[in-house]
């Protein structure tokens, strides 16, 4: 083969790792994902081809553009897609892990078979990278476009993706190890043999760990799921408890109330107005006070009525005003989880036993709360609550009062509002937090 074929052939491989690429997340693309693939692979095509002309030219190894390549792909990758930073990362050094494994194989094979030119592949070594990469990109087709994909629609898994990335990192820092040693000995069998069984343990070990981080990240996302569902049915039993309790004090008031129409006529014959005014207070205070519905949503209402019932106990005064309909047009256990969250918040920000006095200033605690519909595919919710100390915040981000770093259940908030179309956007003043949240169904 003419050697001005083998760095095009070398860069060529580009083509499967950038497919491979945007297999998993082609969902999150900002641009049309077929006019984007489209544009894409012919300009690959002319960017190696160029770019192999280029090296051979000048007699450069094609690694010497392999920096440049990977900043501004790295780059462009994470402008192009809608995905958070964290999973976009993640996606691309899990891809590179396994191409780089690829690599060593190839270098392997160039060693073994003999170089025919001391910058570039052996021809026959840079079409088994070429082959390799094809197969390892059609092998995995399925799994990068169904398994991947739901891996990265899972919103409770949001803390794996941050301890994932140091497995395909050190991947390719030990196939970059392995490429970077003189391999002139490989022409020798039984060396050549242990480097082979080396690198392919490698990308199997690799595979093979992927495959276990498959299974525990999605068992975790369905724990994590049930603890929410959990949490949502507990507080539908509390909220259905309160119901039960304020039903029997309405059906005794209701029994009471001709016993207390014979005391008031008594009082109001003897002209003791000061006695009935105070009769008058006393039943007005002993009559029950649980609201009965504050949504037409069960679900939505036996979660604002379990925090109804800790106000009242924590002595918050709160005001929720729910016009929802009876079926929400976004998912029920996304916008309760949201709602939770917020009026967990606005419970922690009410209840402060470790501030001292000199730290609390403001208005006595309260909770608002207004939910609507606007036109069928958006929901909106506020939530406003006062504060008695200003909420930690860092560079626009509101950090945790009860560890290092930012809020939890505030990330949880723009997370599940992104996911469902919408977003979210948090403000505090000296004495009062609000939290303004949109979804949009059909997203």
């Amino acid at each position: 083969m003419n050697e001005v074929f083998l760095p095009i052939l070398e860069m060529a491989v580009l083509l499967p790792t950038v497919l491979a690429l945007f297999l998993p997340v082609q969902d999150w693309l900002r641009v049309d994902k077929k006019k984007f693939f489209l544009i894409l692979f012919p300009s690959l095509a002319l960017y190696c081809l160029l770019g192999g002309l280029f090296c051979y030219s000048f007699k450069l190894p094609t690694n010497l553009l392999t920096i440049p390549e990977l900043i501004l792909g790295i780059f462009f990758y994470l402008r192009l897609l809608t995905l958070s930073p964290w999973k976009a990362v993640s996606v691309l050094l899990a891809v590179c892990a396994v191409f780089s494994c690829l690599n060593a194989l190839a270098v392997g094979i160039d060693a073994y078979i003999g170089a025919v030119s001391p910058l570039y592949l052996n021809p026959k070594a840079g079409i088994a990278h070429n082959l390799l990469g094809l197969a390892v990109t059609a092998i995995f087709w399925h799994p990068s476009t169904r398994q991947a994909r739901r891996l990265l629609l899972e919103d409770e898994m949001a803390r794996t993706w941050y301890v994932f990335w140091p497995l395909p990192s050190a991947f390719i820092c030990l196939n970059l190890f392995l490429t970077a040693q003189d391999l002139s000995r490989l022409s020798s069998g039984w060396i050549a043999t242990i480097y082979f069984v080396i690198t392919s343990s490698l990308l199997g070990l690799l595979l093979l760990s992927y495959l276990l981080f498959y299974h525990i990240a999605g068992n975790y996302a369905a724990t994590i799921r049930l603890q929410n569902e959990n949490h949502l049915l507990h507080m539908i039993q509390s909220r259905y408890e309160s119901l039960q309790d304020a039903i029997i004090e309405t059906r005794q008031a209701r029994h009471d109330l001709r016993h207390h129409f014979h005391a008031l006529s008594a009082l109001a014959a003897k002209e003791d107005w000061e006695s009935l005014r105070s009769y008058l207070s006393e039943a007005e205070r002993r009559l029950p006070k649980t609201e009965l519905v504050l949504c037409a949503n069960p679900t939505v209402d036996g979660t604002a009525g379990y925090y109804a019932a800790q106000y009242e106990q924590q002595g918050i005064a709160w005001n929720f005003r729910l016009e929802l309909p009876e079926r929400l047009p976004v998912p029920e256990t996304d916008f309760c989880v949201v709602l939770s969250n917020l009026l967990e918040n606005a419970l922690e920000a009410g209840r402060r036993p470790e501030i001292s006095s000199s730290e609390i200033s403001g208005p006595a605690p309260s909770v608002s709360v207004s939910a609507r519909t606007h036109g069928e595919t958006i929901l909106l919710l506020t939530v406003e609550n006062t504060l008695l100390r200003p909420v930690r915040e860092q560079s626009g981000t509101f950090l945790s009062s009860k560890r290092e770093g930012p809020g939890i259940g505030l990330s949880s908030v723009r997370r599940i509002a992104e996911k469902n179309g919408g977003y979210c956007r948090f403000e505090q003043d000296e004495t009062c937090f609000r939290a303004h949240v949109m979804f949009r169904a059909g997203l």
